[in-house]
Order: structure tokens, then sequence, then C-alpha cells
């Protein structure tokens, strides 16, 4: 007795089908349920900046960096459980503005305030230039002219600095690229924020006297900004109180003012304060 066996090439590309567009539609799903979760009535989302040391991801893929520490410490003050997000500056602003995040740090300023809703203090900054080995500060900008400085690429620092054309200004990937350039003297200055400064130099274990504050460009403040569309509106007040406490306590000093960092710090001379307040490497435009 013979047995027939009926082959339908429409069914077995039918299953096919069915396998490839599982594949294919898989990382979508997931992603997708890591949004829904992520958006959770009890999850707060918090934005930070890709930019060391605010934050990054170190060799095993671990969040780090000030702002992950701080968004982390206050998170757990606050006794809300959140979610962080790793992002350039410009989609930081963007997520906070649409309401995609709760919260994230920004310098202060108008684009900030459309952003968000100010919740309070939570870092100063300074934009510097320093240079090699141990010199006099300089007056004001106007005496760079003639000099190669570098900066973060991307970064705005005013103004004054930005736009002008009586020195060089060159673009530099890393801020321990530029302090090495600075040492060589391949370059007569670096203009930095003051963190992102102190963190190159702690990492490369810069000696005293190696490098020298020349010039304050402009200092500016850091605020935690509240979503103006956030679903979490009502914890407002929570996370102010809790922003609050940990000033009082010392805990955001912890945070942003790390004895290293003052250690570090210290190294560099007193410069005077010159030019107006603006943007830092924080808000590197790195797309």
């Amino acid at each position: 007795m013979s047995q027939v066996i009926d082959f339908d090439p429409l069914a077995c590309f039918s299953v096919r089908m069915q396998h490839f567009l599982l594949r294919a539609l898989l990382p979508a799903i997931l992603s997708l349920s890591a949004l829904v979760q992520a958006a959770s009535p009890g999850v707060v989302r918090f934005a930070t900046s890709t930019v060391k040391p605010w934050g990054y991801l170190d060799s095993e893929s671990r969040e780090q960096g000030l702002l992950v520490s701080f968004a982390r410490e206050l998170s757990a003050e606050a006794g809300v459980p959140y979610r962080n997000y790793l992002q350039p500056y410009p989609r930081v602003i963007h997520s906070l503005k649409s309401g995609f995040v709760d919260f994230a740090v920004l310098f202060d300023s108008p684009l900030a305030r459309q952003a968000g809703i100010r919740v309070g203090s939570v870092v100063m900054t300074e934009v510097m230039v320093v240079g090699a080995g141990k010199q006099e500060p300089l007056n004001s900008i106007e005496n760079l002219a003639g000099m190669r400085v570098g900066y973060i690429r991307g970064s705005k620092y005013g103004a004054a600095f930005d736009n002008a054309a009586h020195f060089e200004r060159v673009p530099i990937n890393a801020m321990h690229q530029g302090v090495a350039m600075v040492i060589q003297g391949r370059l007569d200055a670096m203009a930095s924020a003051d963190q992102t400064l102190y963190h190159a130099l702690t990492a490369m274990a810069v000696k005293p006297g190696q490098i020298s504050r020349l010039l304050t460009l402009s200092q500016t403040s850091g605020g935690l900004y509240m979503s103006r569309t956030s679903s979490h509106r009502d914890l407002l007040p929570v996370y102010k109180e809790a922003l609050g406490r940990m000033e009082s306590s010392g805990a955001l000093a912890s945070i942003f003012y790390h004895p290293s960092v003052l250690f570090t710090a210290g190294q560099l001379n007193n410069a005077p304060l010159d030019g107006d307040s603006s943007n830092t490497d924080l808000q590197q435009r790195n797309n």
C-alpha cells in the first residue's frame, strides 16, 4: 500500500514567511516592550548627556558619570524608581521638551526654560582656557591674539569665543587629546568646562605645574528641569524637596566636587573672569 503525501508549496512558503517576519519583527517587539516598561506610571525617566565626565558607558557597558550618579542618588532620596537614558545633549533637550523623559539637568538658558520647569540648582561650572607650564594669567580674551586654541568639537563657549577672529580655534575630539597637545606644544591653549578638564587631568595623572589656567571665559549654572508635558507633574514638590535635602546634607557637593577633583583643580592658577555666561562642554553637539 503506497502512501501519498501532498506537497503544498504555498503552505511551506507561508511557514517560511512567518518565521522570517518573526525574526524581523522581534527586535521591534522587544524595543516596544522596553518603551512600555519605561513609560510605566511608577517610573520616572531621566536623560543624561553623553559627554565625559557627565555621562558615559564604561568598558563593561555600565552607565557612569557625574549626572548618572546624581540621577541615581536623587531618585533614591525621592523614593521613586527611575530609568536613565544616555543621549547627545541636543537630544536631551528634545526628549525633555517632548515629554519622552521627565527630568534632565540642563545648563540654565532661555532654551532650557522653554524645555522644562526648573526644579532647582544642581551644579556651577566655569569655562576656562588653560596653557602649558606655569604661566601668568591673561587679562582678557584679547590676549589670545595669534594663538592656536583648542576646544571640544561642537561646544559653545559664548559669542566672544565662538566668533573670535583674532586667534585660531582648533576643534578637538576629546579633552585628553587637547590636554596632551597643549603639554606637547602643539596647541597654545585649550578651552574647556572645568569638570571636563578636571576629569581629563585626573585620568591622565597630569602633574602640578604642567597646566596653568590662563583665563576664565564664563561661569554658568546647571539646574534640574522637569518636562512641562510630564505625566508626573504631581511629583514636582517631591523632587524639589529631595534636591534641597541633598544640598543641605552635602550630597550634591560630594558628587560634583570629589576630593580628587579638588586636588586637580588646585593645580590651576587663578585667573580673571572674562566674557559672558554661555553654554559648556556638556552641550557638545555630538549627534
